[in-house]
């Protein structure tokens, strides 16, 4: 596992699988070769434009050759389990809907509704597949055969359920597998790396939006991390924003934080399921970090509702650390995932999802920020 003091120094630098994670993830693989591999696609390129009969299997060739040059070690670990298995679910199902017909009607261009309305299949459900762990992912074309193509949103009917063959939703699941709840947390441990982190310089500016014009005395709690895990995300806000007022709280199951070692004392660990009362009344900002992706909207705003009824009015604010898929052009990685976590019943969402969700359940969204494609936004909030 991770973690950093508040001096900045890495103290751990390895996961639970003697994996040194931060070099994993933000160097590429061949950075020194893409030169060569440039000339040899404007090579091939140049072939293929004068005919040359192998320079349309050389140039394709080339052109990945690069792509994993320039890729870290962290993308192509995604890049296997997510895209490749998700893609393959996607065309099955495409295939079983007849969506490659409904497409070929015309060359117009077609939105998700009017595909939707072709195919007779939940437009949420064919957003989210048009927009693009496995037993899950590969029971999925079976199981959304068997829902009609219904958006899955229970818990606990789900292709999850299928594939393993259990009434047991994903995370019980988990809980009863002390392996299979080691790899998760390893994978959570290593998901954020090498991604620009809402802390960072030129995300969020935190004094400004947090401490500025506000008394926030030692008494006071600055920030709650709900459902926070190990504590990677304040270990990273104590590293990059020492010296704060306030104190700083770190929120998830009891079986969870009995393993959090090595946190800086300044870090408060409360055992809670974020679906009780939440005990931290008034804090400055309440923080949920890829919590709400994993459940659909009925569990969601149930989360919410514990949040909402402690947050001051006019003074607490919650962050939510999330996708935000745009309608058009949304990055592989994203729609990956969003396919992943449709077998556990849940998914990513666009804007206006999010204002749909969260207005719901009583709160306004200030802004939502954004520091680079296809990588988590803030979903800054406050009292509606």
């Amino acid at each position: 596992m991770t973690y950093f003091n508040c001096n900045g120094n890495l103290s751990v630098s390895v996961n639970g699988n003697g994996v040194h994670v931060e070099g994993l993830s933000l160097t590429s693989n061949l950075p020194d070769a893409v030169p060569d591999l440039l000339q040899t696609v404007a090579s091939h390129g140049k072939n293929l434009l004068a005919q040359d009969p192998e320079a349309r299997l050389k140039l394709p060739e080339a052109t990945r050759a690069l792509t994993y040059a320039l890729e870290t070690p962290r993308e192509a670990i995604v890049r296997h389990c997510w895209s490749e298995s998700t893609s393959y679910a996607a065309l099955e199902t495409a295939v079983d809907i007849n969506l490659f017909s409904a497409l070929g009607t015309d060359d117009k261009p077609k939105t998700v509704a009017e595909l939707a309305e072709a195919t007779s299949v939940d437009p949420i459900l064919l957003g989210q597949w048009a927009r693009r762990f496995t037993k899950g992912v590969m029971a999925l074309p079976a199981f959304l055969k068997k829902n009609n193509y219904q958006n899955p949103t229970s818990p606990t009917d789900t292709a999850f359920q299928m594939g393993h063959e259990t009434d047991m939703g994903f995370f019980g699941h988990v809980q009863q597998e002390p392996l299979t709840a080691k790899q998760f947390n390893n994978h959570m441990s290593v998901y954020a790396q090498g991604r620009v982190r809402w802390v960072d310089p030129g995300f969020y500016p935190v004094q400004e939006r947090l401490v500025d014009g506000v008394t926030i005395g030692d008494d006071d709690v600055l920030l709650v991390d709900v459902g926070g895990s190990f504590g990677h995300d304040l270990s990273d806000f104590c590293r990059k924003w020492p010296g704060l007022p306030g104190r700083l709280v770190l929120q998830d199951l009891p079986e969870v934080v009995i393993s959090v070692k090595d946190l800086h004392p300044s870090i408060e660990v409360t055992g809670l399921d974020f679906f009780a009362e939440q005990p931290v009344k008034g804090a400055r900002a309440y923080y949920m970090h890829s919590v709400l992706h994993d459940w659909a909207d009925e569990s969601c705003r149930k989360i919410l509702a514990n949040t909402v009824a402690a947050m001051r009015p006019g003074y607490s604010k919650l962050l939510v650390n999330e996708n935000v898929i745009p309608d058009t052009g949304a990055y592989w990685e994203t729609t990956s995932l969003d396919l992943i976590m449709m077998q556990i019943g849940s998914g990513e969402r666009t804007e206006r999802q999010w204002h749909a969700l969260l207005e719901s359940a009583g709160l306004k969204i200030v802004k939502i920020w954004t520091a680079q494609r296809g990588m988590e936004s803030l979903i800054e909030c406050e009292l509606a």
